[in-house]
């Protein structure tokens, strides 16, 4: 196999981003998570949890898998397996020239199995198949054995950013034309064991904004129900005053965490998409630009973001809203308000934890749910976060079709991501 970095472009095109004269076009998606699975019927009715922890909403496997096939898999792998057959068929390609996935866990269930089989059975007698499905490359390996793919094949193991690396991976050869399509996806589940010790280490401390008890929880949940999208700001209004009538008498002062519309949780998520260096009718939108950067300070992401929209072609005007991953942990979102404080300041604030949960697949379930507002040519209120809500914009401006929707993400302040999405409706 050929090493990613091998000629001089290649190492300039990490240094000034990943953008080169070939776009790339994502033509079909999916999500299996805490939401309704294989549908985007949460951009209209989203499932709100008040629970610590949430897992996967799965489909009927019987109806993908024979009984023999589906027994020698564990959940995670009949997820990527059936996400990826499904994918293909509505982008209308038999076989992808890439198949790269990013996983912070990997198969965690079936290691913690096998672990546990071995302590069980004093290291005699153990079956091998949890341990064969238990290395982080099953996920991609298992795709191709299915399909039937010789192509290039990766997996990413970067906890937070695995999806990131996957992406940037694939983009890269796009644009490098060293492939014309890439099965591109992010999968990762959750164990008791494992949540627990997460949460020992304090990474579900999510502060709660709104209580399952709560009137006016409830009063804000039926008001951000009540409105399909943002192109009616009434219920975003409604949900900053039930809000700031509770600041008042609480910790979120101008130094406190920013509000999501509701808590935050522990979850599980897959998703996985097709991206093509073609544009067809059958686009979904654009990944314009890309970049990864690593414990930038605040001047080096300007600096970054400054370069990403002049390679783009546009300015921070052009975009209609950034898509962040608030989550209401003190740590995660002093970071994000920094940049939104000294970036963003004028535009509005998504965020999409609240809808999708923690996980290290975040990052995949945040870009899912901004090329679904592109491809549905708006923006449901409850994705706005109340404290950044209402800028200084016009309803105009607020009503116009979303074109533009800039990602950023970062994992612990040490990584950070830009993903700029366009629309490719005219």
């Amino acid at each position: 196999m050929q090493p990613l970095i091998n000629e001089e472009k290649d190492i300039d095109m990490v240094k000034t981003g990943l953008k080169s004269h070939r776009s790339v076009f994502i033509r079909s998606i999916n999500q299996l998570s805490v939401q309704k699975p294989l549908t985007d019927e949460w951009f209209d009715k989203p499932v709100f949890y008040s629970e610590r922890r949430a897992s996967t909403i799965d489909p009927d496997f019987s109806k993908h898998f024979p009984p023999l096939v589906a027994r020698r898999m564990c959940k995670l792998l009949k997820r990527a397996v059936m996400m990826s057959r499904l994918t293909l068929k509505e982008a209308a390609v038999e076989m992808p020239d890439a198949i790269i996935s990013g996983t912070g866990l990997g198969c965690i269930d079936n290691t913690e199995h096998f672990l546990h089989s071995i302590i069980e059975n004093g290291e005699h007698l153990l079956q091998p198949t949890y341990f064969m499905q238990s290395t982080h490359n099953i996920l991609s390996s298992t795709i191709a054995i299915d399909l039937k793919c010789h192509g290039y094949n990766n997996t990413y193991v970067h906890r937070g950013v695995s999806f990131d690396n996957a992406l940037a991976d694939a983009v890269m050869q796009l644009n490098q034309g060293k492939i014309n399509t890439a099965l591109v996806g992010a999968y990762e589940e959750m164990t008791d064991n494992y949540f627990t010790f997460f949460d020992r280490i304090g990474l579900w401390d999510f502060d709660s904004v709104a209580s399952s008890d709560s009137d006016d929880s409830i009063n804000a949940i039926n008001a951000i129900k009540s409105v399909d999208s943002v192109n009616s700001i009434d219920a975003i209004d409604s949900v900053n005053s039930i809000h700031s009538s509770e600041s008042v008498n609480s910790a979120n002062s101008a130094n406190s965490v920013p509000l999501i519309p509701f808590g935050c949780f522990s979850s599980e998520a897959s998703m996985n998409m097709l991206l093509t260096s073609e544009r067809d009718d059958s686009a979904i939108c654009e990944i314009t630009d890309f970049d990864l950067i690593y414990t930038p300070s605040l001047d080096g992401l300007r600096h970054s973001l400054d370069a990403l929209l002049e390679r783009a072609g546009c300015s921070l005007d052009d975009i209609d809203a950034v898509l962040t991953g608030l989550n209401t942990h003190p740590a995660n979102d002093a970071v994000y308000r920094d940049a939104i404080l000294h970036l963003f300041a004028t535009k509005p604030i998504l965020c999409y934890k609240h809808i999708f949960g923690e996980s290290f697949a975040s990052s995949a379930m945040g870009f899912y749910a901004a090329v679904t507002c592109l491809r549905r040519g708006s923006i449901p209120s409850f994705m706005f976060a109340p404290e950044y809500a209402s800028p200084d914009l016009s309803t105009e401006t607020k009503a116009r079709p979303v074109r533009r929707i800039l990602i950023h993400n970062h994992f612990l302040n040490k990584s950070h991501s830009f993903i700029l999405l366009s629309s490719c409706s005219n």
